[in-house]
């Protein structure tokens, strides 16, 4: 749906107009520098440590990394060291936590503000604002080129952002988005960027 909405928007508005841009080996060496920058470290940044995850889905705490792991959910107020230590997908037993993992988890429940939900989504406020802080980040100093201040580029990164934070949300991983950012931020880049 995103790449739908992307690719309507983008041609529709003239911003993206389909062709090569370079030759074959820039877009080889695009793909592999578009994956760490913007793709992995933006999803990173905007995603995994702004918006908490999903219970349901793994995240005990705003930024926690680990979302691809299975773990205990969270259902009630717990500063309990136990609430969310991994298990063994394939044997269905509970890990003990060793001392890093009871120091990062205490960190993270005695963190001012937190507060275990019971809800599979962050609220939609949060979830604005990070969206709101992705596009307004893509004004800053570093993105200086004319295409980053175009209403439509901004209008793009929503949509993109949207996308990115939906599958966030819906798997509780960060590799559906960052995949997604790496594709399209290389598709455009590669097929349909125009000056």
């Amino acid at each position: 749906l995103g790449s739908l909405a992307l690719i309507t928007f983008g041609v529709s508005s003239g911003f993206m107009w389909p062709m090569l841009s370079g030759s074959w080996s820039s877009a080889l060496q695009r793909l592999c520098v578009t994956f760490l920058m913007p793709a992995f470290f933006e999803e990173v940044l905007f995603r995994a440590m702004l918006l908490p995850c999903s219970e349901d889905h793994g995240a005990a705490f705003p930024g926690d990394l680990s979302a691809a792991l299975p773990v205990r959910p969270i259902t009630e107020h717990s500063g309990s060291l136990a609430a969310a230590w991994p298990c063994d997908a394939e044997e269905n037993q509970w890990e003990e936590p060793g001392a890093e993992e009871l120091r990062l988890c205490f960190l993270a429940s005695s963190a001012p503000g937190f507060q275990p939900r019971t809800s599979s989504r962050p609220p939609l406020l949060m979830q604005a604002s990070t969206l709101a802080i992705f596009v307004t980040y893509h004004l800053d100093f570093i993105h200086s080129l004319p295409v980053f201040r175009d209403v439509r580029f901004l209008v793009l990164a929503l949509i993109l952002g949207t996308s990115c934070q939906e599958a966030l949300l819906g798997t509780g991983s960060l590799w559906p988005g960052i995949v997604m950012h790496w594709l399209w931020v290389w598709c455009w880049l590669t097929f349909g960027f125009r000056m």
